[in-house]
């Protein structure tokens, strides 16, 4: 039996390895061939696109000094709100109000500019939002699942019960940004200070900011002589304690001293202070409906690359050509194979 000779199989390699570099070669041959061919594309047309991009960046040029730039400013402000027994919050007023305000400058309502000192043909390109600044981090309680979880795990434990009124505190500062647009920033500055003294111009919540001051301030006083009242009274256990144990020798003698709790008082003078503590940042952050924490400056808006004038209208004029000459490349193929 005759034995198959070793260049019989190593023919089909050699074919197929030819194959594979021949199918390389074509690859390589195609994509020079593309290059070549977008090369003299761009050499044919160079002057149309050296042209197309200078007139479109002279049209973007004339154009921003011909059309005024929209301007911005940012106000930073705190609703109040009470942390003690979460009674009230300003901040579904401001909402409401800014509501309110976006339908008057959206239907240019001429009774609201009046109210303020403006007429609505001074304040061109005039908007207004709000939006809530949210810290990355996340509270203990994200939602009401979490909470009610929490109720039936600890139940009436003092623990959940100050995570809760924790929660709550964090869920009443949410700071909130209000946003002014406009094209003059002269008159949008003035046009944004005259809108934050007429959000706080409400009688009810400024009457209610200035209860709740009142009440915050007679609670320190209350506080203040509490805290002193206990002083006195820990001062005078220790006092008569170190005396009824001056005549021991060496032995500490408790008769006489049960009467008082010195426990219970250093508790209650904990917790005192800490509602001093909140009462004050009350008095420091609560002094109007709606706290102003930063009142920014008029500064213009910066667009991305792409929608800046000198920059879009020679990539649109460029993009037309292209898409002309594209165009005239398939009526001549369609032409030639028709």
């Amino acid at each position: 039996m005759a034995t198959p000779d070793p260049a019989d199989k190593a023919a089909p390699d050699e074919i197929d390895l030819g194959h594979f570099f021949n199918l390389i070669y074509k690859v390589f041959h195609s994509m020079f061939i593309g290059i070549l061919t977008f090369y003299q594309y761009v050499k044919r047309n160079f002057v149309w696109f050296v042209g197309l991009t200078v007139i479109g960046a002279i049209a973007g040029f004339t154009i921003n000094q011909l059309v005024d730039e929209k301007h911005k400013l940012d106000v930073l402000v705190r609703p109040s709100k009470d942390d003690i027994n979460f009674s009230f919050d300003t901040r579904t007023y401001l909402y409401d109000v800014l509501t309110e305000i976006q339908s008057d400058i959206k239907g240019k309502d001429s009774l609201f500019f009046d109210n303020l000192g403006f007429k609505a043909e001074d304040l061109p390109g005039l908007e207004i939002e709000i939006t809530p600044l949210i810290s990355e981090g996340r509270g203990l309680l994200d939602t009401e699942n979490d909470i009610i979880s929490a109720l039936m795990e600890f139940q009436n434990s003092e623990a959940v019960n100050e995570m809760l009124e924790s929660e709550l505190r964090n869920e009443a500062m949410i700071d909130q940004r209000i946003t002014f647009y406009f094209k003059d920033p002269e008159a949008g500055e003035k046009f944004a200070k005259k809108t934050l003294e007429y959000i706080n111009s409400n009688p009810y919540y400024d009457n209610l900011v200035e209860v709740q001051r009142q009440n915050n301030k007679m609670s320190l006083m209350s506080n203040d002589s509490l805290i002193n009242q206990i002083d006195l009274l820990l001062q005078a256990f220790t006092d008569k304690l170190n005396k009824t144990n001056s005549g021991s020798e060496g032995q500490i003698v408790m008769e006489n001293l049960t009467g008082m709790n010195a426990a219970a008082l250093l508790e209650l003078k904990t917790e005192l202070l800490a509602d001093s503590d909140i009462r004050r940042m009350e008095l420091e952050m609560n002094d109007r409906p709606v706290n102003i924490l930063n009142f920014g400056k008029p500064h213009k808006i910066d667009k991305p690359l792409f929608k800046k004038n000198i920059v879009f209208f020679p990539l649109l004029l460029l993009g037309l050509f292209l898409a002309g000459s594209f165009i005239r490349f398939l009526n001549r193929k369609s032409k030639e194979l028709l």
